[in-house]
């Protein structure tokens, strides 16, 4: 396991994503998705990250030589499944489908992953959100959702018809579903669409090594 592998692990570990860690460290989302890459060694901010992550940084770069540090707990985790995007209206199969862990206070228990389709919530604007794809993310259907909150909606009321992951909007009494990548146009909502899940986590299938 190298460097990137033991970041992303215990990334993954305290339930973070590399935006979060970033602002952690006073760091920036793409030096830490470097160093998960293998495309930089981190130079002076290992420490930063360490710090932000509890651990040794000669543990972060080196591995065989130090363990984590012992006092530190690691969340307990619990796994729920990996759903097709068209399983989400009817989750009649989700018995049989993979799962994945996630910490276990995250998300009710009608929680579930996506794997992000296209390119929809990547934005263009580097150093900005983005949801790349073939990451996954979390979603919770029993979350109120909230003007800024990044939602899986459903654009009509046919079960068969496949849902949106964009970015809620609240504009007076009017909602819209934004997406990050503006090569997407924004969806005004009517009494026909409906938001069916809110997106608790985001990391990508890397982690899971």
């Amino acid at each position: 396991m190298n460097m990137g592998h033991r970041l992303k692990k215990v990334r993954f570990e305290r339930g973070l994503t590399q935006t979060e860690l970033a602002e952690k460290a006073n760091t920036t989302q793409q030096s830490i998705q470097k160093i998960e890459s293998g495309l930089s060694k981190g130079g002076r901010i290992i420490e930063q990250i360490a710090d932000a992550l509890s651990i040794h940084p000669s543990w972060l770069q080196f591995g065989e030589s130090f363990t984590p540090e012992a006092n530190t707990p690691t969340p307990a985790l619990r796994f729920i499944p990996l759903v097709e995007w068209s399983q989400i209206r009817s989750r009649t199969a989700e018995y049989h489908n993979p799962l994945f862990p996630i910490p276990k206070n995250n998300g009710s228990d009608q929680s579930y992953i996506l794997t992000v389709k296209n390119d929809a919530m990547e934005s263009q604007k580097p150093g900005y959100k983005s949801f790349l794809m073939g990451e996954k993310i979390a979603v919770d259907p029993m979350v109120k959702a909230k003007s800024s909150h990044y939602v899986i909606a459903a654009l009509d009321q046919h079960p068969e018809s496949e849902p949106v992951f964009r970015q809620l909007i609240q504009d007076g009494p009017k909602r819209f579903l934004k997406p990050l990548n503006n090569q997407y146009p924004i969806i005004e909502m009517n009494d026909a669409m409906s938001v069916i899940g809110v997106v608790f986590l985001h990391f990508d299938d890397r982690l899971m090594l």
